[in-house]
């Protein structure tokens, strides 16, 4: 008997959600409550929303907005990723844009004190043209 009454508790919170009417209730001294049901006489409804499910959706298009989303974040991999092979690719000298920078950023580590303008110049043209 214990089962069945248990079972039968169940029932209604397994069913499908129908379209309804969603009610806001304000009560003093208590919380905001949301129900189906009017408020009672202690509390003061501010606010009754009609409610309609979202249909649920196929598992068609649901693999769909799965494989879309997959798209989506691979495109994004592929163009955070796209500065590294454009920086390992020779220019015509041989000299790639990543050997340029660390040839630069070297040159600043050995010698510091001799930077000025004419050869942060020089080295900014210099990676600039093996970057482009």
């Amino acid at each position: 008997m214990v089962r069945l009454s248990v079972v039968a508790a169940l029932l209604p919170a397994a069913a499908p959600v129908r379209a309804g009417t969603v009610y806001r209730c304000v009560q003093k001294g208590k919380p905001v409550s949301f129900q189906s049901e009017p408020c009672d006489e202690k509390a003061r409804a501010t606010r009754a929303v009609g409610y309609v499910p979202d249909a649920e959706p196929s598992p068609a298009s649901r693999r769909a907005a799965t494989q879309s989303e997959m798209d989506r974040r691979d495109a994004r991999a592929r163009a955070a990723t796209a500065h590294v092979v454009e920086a390992t690719r020779p220019n015509a000298d041989g000299v790639t844009c990543w050997q340029a920078r660390n040839e630069r950023d070297e040159w600043e580590r050995r010698y510091p004190l001799a930077r000025n303008v004419d050869t942060l110049r020089h080295w900014q043209e210099y990676v600039h043209l093996h970057c482009r």
